[in-house]
């Protein structure tokens, strides 16, 4: 079975590999172009279907939307993301220090979303997914960890 994920083209041609170095004031004029976004959307379908062998395309090439993925310079971002509280603070376990960054989007109000950590470190979780929902004895992880299947937090 071959499984297909369009995440959208990584970004705007101009600043491929660099989406930071976009000024905020481009970011917003380019957000009020909606004529040429889709000129660049369907660029990015066509590199698309130009990178995959045709066997490979997915049966849904034609409408699948592609977009450039836009990045918060130096965690401000967009006003409207500003506007919408879209940024929320959190202390990084990994980092040890509190970061901003984008919370849970879309906001919704029955089942609103919540950022409770930062990412986890390696194997931090490991061994209560291993008990909890796999039901694996202490045994059974302390030889995965012998073997070096898993690691435990450093």
């Amino acid at each position: 079975m071959v499984v297909y994920l369009l995440l959208g083209c990584a970004c705007d041609r101009p600043h491929a590999g660099n989406s930071e170095s976009v000024p905020q004031e481009e970011q917003e004029t380019e957000a009020a172009k909606p004529h040429e976004r889709q000129n660049k959307n369907e660029e990015n379908k066509e590199d698309l279907r130009k990178a995959l062998p045709k066997e490979e395309h997915p049966p849904s090439a034609r409408a699948s939307p592609c977009s450039g993925l836009r990045a918060s310079s130096g965690n401000s971002g967009p006003l409207h993301w500003q506007a919408r509280g879209n940024f929320v603070e959190y202390e990084d376990q990994t980092l040890g220090r509190t970061i901003r960054a984008l919370g849970i989007i879309p906001k919704f109000s029955a089942t609103p979303g919540q950022v409770w950590r930062g990412a986890p470190s390696i194997g931090q979780d490991t061994e209560a997914i291993l008990k909890t929902l796999l039901g694996y004895s202490d045994e059974k992880i302390r030889q995965l960890h012998d073997k070096g299947v898993i690691q435990r937090p450093s």
